[in-house]
């Protein structure tokens, strides 16, 4: 047997590597050569990895975006554990930057190929025959959900991980020891150094293993058994990795509320229906299937759904059939391990599936959702789906097996069944490859113009700013970022945009200054070197800046120009325009709108003066309610809204007309930022001379205050000039008669 074993795994390796090699050679031997996204999250996770490994002063701190503040590396994607590696050789062995596409690329295939012998070693263990243990490992491993992430996600791309656990809680609930336990938690505290996500993927099946094995297994698994592997294996690399994090990390207020959890829920259809295969798109009209985040699919394959049916079926069938036998007392019998851990599995990952449909909806109650803590961090849920995957196809491939190779007629069923998964496996990496083969030449795109050192930061327009969870500037076209990423990496000048997750909320606010029209100078331009810095301007984008005006780019490249733009330039336009504003508001005769200013509602936050309109945020708050004295054809409705909260996606404008109420989503209509206030601005027609406005935040927090300043409601049409002693206004926006 053991020599069977040895020529399977050999056999599974060379074969491995054969099947990777007929897929991905040109990859394979040209790594650098491909970038395997070119929009999305992938160019940026290229790109923090190389900056981190190529021009990085610390191992912890990232400086490549969001300047002048940088990122904690964990929140950059870039692959903690692996980028720190790359650049500890970069640094002390050899130079190895300039191959950081090329070595994050390679990393994946070899994810695939430890993927398809760690799913040996089980399929041998269950089944003790080594073909259909090769089979079978490559016919999973080509059929992988996570070859879906080769295009961007790449630190969620490792096969390996999931075949890998199966594996040990294979060798561990059929002997527990603490050699495979504190293997679970060596290789778990590595993960989490990879990706944090890792942690409630793999927490999860372990998690859930343990509970049904403690059901099942009884008394041979118990409760006492298991608190102290419970903490090796996964509450202590947790700790340690938690304790890290703390130690290194001085951001106070990232959000605890991230967007999307129900939309990246865990669906049926992403697990039995082939959603990504070009030979389903007609059927999803015609079937009314529903759409699926693509964090939530992953595709189980055809023999999937018709094995589901004919269980449930089945079990419904053995039920009955059972309430109506009367069985005489029989002796026990001894049920062998693998049927028993095949069981445990079976109801482990049904405990997964069902964790990751429904308790995404727990989130929307507030009630429960103040309880849950660090758990509401883990937004994608449908990624659990990965286990159900695993754990499902092994199932049927074990099942099948033990029914029919006793059975010459049967014989044929396994090699029927991993035949479908191959076809489909091959289908899936003929579309992964379409997606991944992007070629890509190392080429000098930065002008000799353009000297690094000269520059604070890039700032890219229109600007970019993703990942706070509360607000951001998303571009209509990924162009600028791919441009503004291969600026920064030829120059070593950092972006002040943003593209990564959980980022500062102060810091996104301060950030956002420079992404929206500008009424002061932005937070980040100002203090510091007496450097200009590097605006990037994409000329196909109509997004423009009136300060650009009378300027003259240094450079034109492509389709996009460079400017050099410094405090001093924009101090001296905002003072112009400033002052342009008073004098014209010294004869303005328009007097048709309204507005509120709430100077006599003394605040603790206020944008002008000391009043601001300071309310609950589980109450609806009444922002008007009179006569509109001049409506016109369009009316425009603007104020400040203190934006350093939580939440900001639930704040809803209702705007109320007889029987029909508008929900405008608040951030939509956001015009400026200024000192942690937002400027919001709605236009519309009305349909009557009735004003009622209010404002609404869904699911707020018990104890949160809004706060409202300088309300106005005016004629589209017709401008509003007003004037205090220190500030001239025009529609709103406030600029500084003395020091912009």
């Amino acid at each position: 047997m053991n020599n069977l074993k040895k020529q399977g795994y050999w056999w599974a390796l060379a074969l491995g590597c054969v099947i990777i090699l007929a897929f991905y050679g040109r990859f394979v031997f040209s790594p650098n050569s491909y970038m395997f996204s070119t929009g999305g999250d992938g160019p940026k996770n290229y790109f923090t990895f190389a900056w981190h490994v190529n021009y990085d002063s610390s191992y912890t701190h990232f400086s490549g975006m969001n300047y002048p503040f940088g990122e904690h590396i964990v929140f950059t994607d870039n692959q903690p554990l692996l980028s720190n590696i790359a650049r500890f050789i970069h640094l002390n062995v050899m130079p190895i930057g300039q191959y950081s596409i090329g070595i994050v690329n390679l990393l994946l295939f070899a994810g695939m190929l430890l993927a398809i012998t760690t799913l040996y070693k089980l399929l041998f263990a269950l089944t003790h025959n080594p073909r259909i243990a090769v089979a079978g490992a490559i016919a999973l491993a080509m059929l992988s959900p996570q070859i879906n992430r080769f295009n961007g996600h790449f630190a969620l791309a490792y096969c390996f991980v999931i075949p890998l656990y199966l594996w040990w809680l294979y060798l561990f609930f059929h002997q527990p020891n603490w050699r495979t336990s504190r293997a679970m938690g060596i290789m778990m505290l590595l993960l989490l150094f990879t990706h944090v996500y890792y942690l409630i993927i793999v927490g999860a099946l372990v998690l859930s293993m343990w509970l049904v094995c403690l059901i099942r297994e009884s008394p041979r698994i118990n409760i006492l058994t298991a608190i102290p592997h419970i903490f090796v294996q996964l509450l202590l690399p947790f700790v340690v990795y938690f304790v890290w994090l703390k130690v290194t990390d001085n951001v106070a207020d990232r959000p605890t509320q991230p967007y999307g959890i129900v939309e990246y829920a865990a669906y049926w259809e992403g697990l039995l229906l082939p959603l990504n295969f070009d030979y389903f798109e007609p059927l999803k009209a015609a079937l009314g299937v529903r759409k699926v985040s693509f964090e939530s699919i992953a595709y189980a394959g055809l023999p999937a759904l018709p094995f589901i049916l004919w269980g449930i079926i089945s079990g419904v069938i053995s039920v009955f059939k059972r309430k109506k036998r009367v069985l005489a007392p029989q002796k026990p019998v001894e049920i062998p391990y693998n049927q028993r851990f095949m069981v445990c599995l079976l109801w482990a990952i049904g405990i997964v599936f069902v964790y990751a449909a429904l308790f995404p909806y727990l989130f929307n109650i507030p009630a429960v959702s103040k309880y849950l803590g660090l758990l509401k961090q883990f937004r994608s849920l449908g990624r659990l789906l990965w286990v159900v995957f695993y754990g499902l196809n092994i199932f049927i491939i074990w099942y099948v097996y033990q029914k029919t190779k006793h059975k010459i007629k049967l014989l044929w069923a396994p090699w029927a069944l991993l035949s479908v998964f191959f076809i489909e496996g091959i289908m899936l990496n003929l579309y992964n490859i379409k997606q991944i083969n992007n070629p890509f030449e190392v080429q000098q795109w930065t002008p000799k113009k353009v000297n690094p050192n000269n520059y604070k930061a890039i700032i890219p327009l229109p600007f970019f700013h993703e990942g706070s969870e509360n607000i951001g500037a998303t571009p209509a076209d990924d162009g600028i970022v791919a441009k503004s990423l291969l600026l920064s990496m030829q120059t070593g000048i950092p972006l002040t945009a943003v593209k990564m997750s959980r980022t500062s909320l102060s810091e996104t606010l301060q950030q956002l200054e420079m992404g929206y029209e500008y009424t002061q100078i932005p937070r980040p331009m100002q203090g510091g070197a007496k450097k200009p810095f590097l605006l990037l301007q994409y000329i196909n984008d109509s997004t423009t800046l009136p300060e650009l005006e009378g300027m003259q780019p240094i450079a034109t490249l492509d389709s996009f120009r460079l400017y050099r733009l410094s405090p001093k330039i924009l101090e001296v336009v905002l003072l112009k325009r400033a002052t342009t504003i008073d004098r014209e508001a010294q004869t303005q005769l328009n007097t048709l709108y309204f507005s509120k200013g709430y100077e006599d509602l003394k605040a603790e936050k206020a944008f002008i003066g000391i009043g601001a309109l300071a309310k609950s945020a589980s109450e609806t708050i009444t922002l008007a309610d009179t006569t509109c004295l001049y409506c016109g054809d369009s009316l425009s409705v603007s104020f400040w809204v203190y934006a350093h909260m939580e939440g900001l996606p639930q704040l809803k404008l209702l705007v109320k007309e007889g029987k029909e109420t508008r929900r405008v989503q608040v951030l939509d209509y956001a015009k400026a930022f200024n000192n942690d206030w937002m400027l919001v601005e709605y236009n519309y027609k009305p349909k009557s001379k009735k004003l009622h406005l209010q404002l609404i935040k869904e699911g707020a927090a018990k104890g949160q205050i809004i706060f409202i300043d300088n309300l106005l409601v005016r004629a589209a049409q017709y401008d509003v000039l007003q004037r205090t002693p220190d500030f001239a206004a025009k529609n709103n926006r406030y600029y500084s008669l003395n020091n912009p």
